[in-house]
């Protein structure tokens, strides 16, 4: 919660994309009725329950994701104000969107859709029984890690890093 809260008191850039953000939630979000800015900025609460209730609603991947395209796009624009001049750009994971736009390659407004998009197809359905798993960073040699793990039937080697890390989708039930 609050996330560049300083810089979006700070730097007028900062703005347009929560707007962008915000009318895209007031308009489609069946997560929450509220605009994007108002859960990662929200109005202060003075007890644990309702702390937690903010952080956990912020937590959602519906509203994470976008919330993190939001401060993306509010630093790129501070640095683009101040003088940065790009020769290229790169990115991981949600970044890689941030980087899309960045180099021009996407418009501004359809990143914003983007990240609003990303954020609901990433999102679990409301079944209580649903089982999203987890990832597991293990560091080691990866001709050792697939002996390591032959026997886990429901652990997957699913992204090589570099060398020596890897992320391992695991049901949650294994832990």
């Amino acid at each position: 919660m609050n996330m560049g809260k300083e810089l979006f008191l700070n730097f007028p850039s900062m703005t347009g994309p929560y707007s962008a953000l915000d009318k895209l939630f007031t308009e489609k979000s069946t997560a929450s009725s509220k605009p994007l800015s108002d859960l990662v900025f929200p109005i202060a609460v003075f007890n644990d329950e309702e702390q937690e209730a903010q952080q956990a609603q912020l937590q959602r991947t519906e509203i994470a994701q976008p919330a993190i395209g939001g401060i993306s796009a509010g630093l790129f624009r501070i640095m683009r104000d101040a003088g940065l001049q790009t020769d290229f750009s790169a990115g991981h994971s949600f970044g890689e969107l941030t980087a899309l736009w960045a180099a021009g390659v996407i418009a501004e407004e359809d990143y914003y859709k983007l990240a609003y998009a990303r954020g609901q197809a990433m999102a679990a359905p409301d079944d209580p029984n649903f089982d999203a798993g987890s990832m597991l960073a293990v560091m080691g040699k990866v001709e050792n890690l697939e002996a390591d793990v032959a026997e886990f039937p429901d652990i997957v080697m699913a992204n090589l890093n570099s060398k020596n890390r890897l992320y391992l989708p695991v049901r949650q039930t294994q832990f």
